[in-house]
Formats: C-alpha cells, sequence, structure tokens
C-alpha cells in the first residue's frame, strides 16, 4: 500500500497534464494552464508522500520521470502549438519537438546522476 499510493499520485498527475492537451484542443487554454499547474503541484506532492510513507521505489523514480517529460515536456509543447504556434506549422513544430528533447535529455541527464 505504501508503494500505491506515490503512484497513485503520479499517474494522477499524468491524467491531470493530459487533461491540459484536451482542454486546449476546445479552446479553453486558461484551464489548460490551470491543469498544467495542477499536475505540478501532483508532481511535488508524490515524492514527499513516497518518502514520508517510506514507499520510494525504482518504478516510482522512472514512473515520475516520465511523468515529468509528459508533464512538463509534451504537454505545454503541445498546448503551446495548439494556441499559436501551429500558425508557421514547420517552425512551430520543430520548437516545439526541439523543447520536448530539451526536456527528456535533461531528465535523463539527472536520473543517470
Amino acid at each position: 500500500m505504501r508503494h500505491i499510493v506515490p503512484n497513485l499520485i503520479t499517474l494522477s498527475s499524468i491524467c491531470v497534464g493530459l487533461s491540459a492537451v484536451k482542454f486546449a484542443l476546445s479552446g479553453k487554454f486558461d484551464i489548460a494552464a490551470v491543469c498544467i499547474i495542477g499536475a505540478a503541484l501532483l508532481d511535488a506532492l508524490d515524492g514527499r508522500v513516497a518518502r514520508a510513507l517510506k514507499g520510494a521505489s525504482k518504478f516510482g523514480a522512472e514512473l515520475d520521470s516520465l511523468a515529468d517529460v509528459v508533464n512538463f515536456g509534451a504537454v505545454p509543447a503541445l498546448v503551446l502549438y495548439i494556441r499559436g504556434l501551429n500558425a508557421a506549422p514547420g517552425v512551430g513544430w520543430f520548437a516545439c519537438l526541439i523543447f520536448v528533447i530539451a526536456v527528456a535529455l535533461r531528465l535523463a541527464r539527472f536520473n543517470v546522476m
């Protein structure tokens, strides 16, 4: 149980983050921004809960890294693309890809150190 609770919080953060894309597709960018902030709050909470319950695990750490790439890489890039970067399809999409790659590489570097 002590391992499940932090992982459920992490999975919830992914759900909230991906919901930002859904709201962006509907033109509700203010709600999309709130979802990204909510995902960040849940991301901060999952580690604290894992430490408090002594439920930290390698699986949880990997899941958290995946959530970070989704919530702070892919989701913001997609929301920005939907919001306006799609007006310059080639350049806008390339900027989104570079952003996500940079986030993924930064997290990978952090994980191996």
